[in-house]
């Protein structure tokens, strides 16, 4: 065939041959004279079974670096085409009549290697020096069209997303010979052609409207991409106000305020909120008050044996300590700016008397929030093996085992159990400050207050 090849040099040799994935008789082919002292591009279709061909290099650039070493139809859409030279990527949305270069965070760097992965829709690079490149969800390139370019923004379509769960790496994770995973969850693409006079609004509703989770965007032009890591809004670790009693070297910042340290750094993982049942969700892209809206359909990890019954029970407890661990948040941090002020206003105090009712105010509260965590942390490793933990440090402890650690289970009898006495010892908590609030020491001494 090469005989019917024209404008074909002598002294090549073929780099590629790429068959149609929708057409008979229709293929490409990329061919390499590096060894002649070319390196111009030459890439070339038929439609006819060989007997007549086309070049298709378009507007690709000319230089020392042009020559292609692969050539790649996606086989999702007719036409686009990827292409691999000596230093860079390039796609043609047009069967090669025009290409345009992929960056991203690609190096410049000769890629040898091109492959789709065809259910995720994800691109494959092998480089020669550089190592594997991958590409998750070609869904904006696919669907990057003139009329959405022209458009002042576009949501594109979702791909499906799968409750995965992880899987416990081995000792060798994170050397210098691992790969990077891609983002957990599901991929969300947008497209903006300017920058908007207000930041977009992204939130991924159930289907019954309620709002789940709202995301960041970013406010730039061009193709941008953010992910939902498939759960509600997590908690957060309340900010203290007060210092360690007898240990006035901790420092607060400059807001007055400072971190607290979980007994156990593995329990960190517990403000999570639970992942969220197999099904289908929306997501709502608001752009200078223009809503479009694509629906995300959610899949089981097909390597887990757990059933739906089980997922919803987990998720229904899950939602419900989530509710329970941002309460005792609340709490501790109302509690802790009462006992700021308290201890404000007595060390200014000149009353001895007054001065008593502060200070008792503030040792009820201290002796109701020493239930809820433990006071005398200090951030100090060792600190967890000297004192109990308290409500907080109890609902991380069982979020942390069940909703990241225990895969598609429902909760068990005993964490059921320890959930339900945790609780109790919170509405005690939260009785106990309303009770102090409408006390008649605090309504004496309240207008002393700052």
């Amino acid at each position: 065939m090469t005989k019917n090849i024209p404008g074909l040099p002598a002294g090549g040799s073929v780099s590629c041959i790429e068959p149609s994935n929708f057409e008979a008789g229709t293929c490409y082919v990329s061919y390499r004279f590096l060894y002649v002292g070319n390196t111009q591009s030459y890439i070339f279709k038929t439609s006819d079974y060989g007997k007549s061909w086309t070049k298709i290099i378009g507007d690709l650039p000319q230089n020392q670096s042009s020559t292609v070493f692969q050539i790649r139809e996606d086989p999702a859409m007719r036409g686009l085409l990827y292409c691999g030279t000596d230093n860079a990527l390039y796609f043609s949305p047009n069967d090669g009549k025009t290409w345009q270069r992929l960056r991203n965070n690609l190096p410049p760097v000769a890629v040898y290697g091109i492959a789709i992965q065809k259910h995720f829709g994800d691109l494959v690079l092998g480089t020669y020096g550089r190592g594997f490149y991958i590409l998750d969800d070609l869904t904006p390139i696919r669907q990057f069209s003139a009329e959405v370019q022209k458009a002042e923004s576009h949501l594109f379509s979702l791909r499906p997303a799968y409750r995965f769960q992880r899987v416990q790496g081995t000792h060798a994770d994170g050397d210098s010979f691992s790969g990077q995973n891609p983002t957990y969850g599901a991929l969300i693409n947008y497209y903006q052609k300017d920058t908007l006079q207000k930041t977009a609004e992204l939130l991924v509703l159930s289907m019954q409207g309620d709002t789940l989770r709202k995301l960041r965007t970013v406010n730039k032009a061009g193709i941008q991409r953010t992910s939902w890591d498939l759960r509600p809004e997590p908690a957060r670790l309340p900010k203290l106000r007060t210092k360690p009693r007898d240990k006035d070297w901790v420092e607060l910042d400059k807001n007055g305020e400072r971190s607290i340290y979980p007994w156990d750094l593995d329990m960190q993982p517990g403000i999570n909120a639970p992942l969220v049942p197999a099904g289908k969700y929306r997501v709502v892209y608001n752009a200078n008050g223009k809503k479009q809206e694509q629906i995300l359909e959610l899949r089981n990890d097909p390597n887990v044996k757990g059933n739906d019954a089980d997922i919803q029970k987990q998720f229904s407890f899950g939602l419900q300590l989530n509710r329970d661990l941002k309460a005792t948040v609340k709490l501790i941090e109302d509690i802790e700016k009462q006992r700021a002020d308290l201890q404000k206003a007595s060390s200014r105090e000149k009353s001895a008397e007054v001065k008593k009712d502060l200070l008792d105010l503030e040792e009820q509260l201290y002796q109701i929030e020493s239930g809820l965590l433990d006071l005398k942390q200090t951030g100090a490793r060792q600190d967890n093996f000297r004192n109990p933990v308290g409500v907080l440090e109890r609902f991380l402890a069982i979020g942390k085992e069940l909703l990241v650690s225990s895969g598609d289970h429902p909760p068990t009898d005993q964490q059921v159990e320890v959930h339900q006495l945790t609780k109790g010892k919170l509405e005690a908590a939260q009785a106990a400050y309303q009770g102090v609030l409408n006390s008649a020491l605090w309504k004496k001494a309240t207008w002393k207050k700052p």
